[in-house]
């Protein structure tokens, strides 16, 4: 189980590009495991401040999106929200961050880390406008 954070502002999404070796270059959302002692949402909190160094503010949960990936089966619990604070990025986790509009990330799925990036990016801008 794992749960990533859409941040998004002007139309924009926040993703960060991996380190770690089984993601090396991809970019995806904040976020990470559950663990077992966590809900999905303080799991989010957690994920949001050990890699990029600020506070989740007024999380919503968007979708659960249960993927396939090469180690197995995988339940991605998806949030968006607000930070607060100043983005510092885990070095050891993660290499950059950016700011991406909507079609940007249609150009460059094969940098993606995960196929339901895009979906999870339309949902949580739905999810927004309510």
């Amino acid at each position: 189980r794992v749960a990533d954070v859409v941040f998004i502002n002007d139309g924009k999404v926040l993703l960060v590009q991996q380190r770690k070796e089984s993601a090396y270059g991809l970019w995806s959302f904040p976020g990470g495991h559950i663990e077992e002692s966590e809900t999905p949402e303080e799991a989010a909190a957690r994920e949001v401040q050990e890699e990029i160094g600020v506070d989740l503010v007024n999380p919503c949960f968007v979708k659960r999106y249960p993927i396939i990936t090469a180690r197995g089966p995988l339940d991605v619990h998806v949030y968006t929200g607000k930070f607060s604070g100043s983005i510092k990025l885990n070095n050891d986790e993660l290499m950059a961050y950016k700011w991406f509009s909507v079609d940007e990330l249609e150009n460059m799925k094969e940098s993606l880390r995960g196929e339901s990036i895009i979906e999870q990016v339309g949902d949580a801008l739905n999810r927004a406008l309510l």
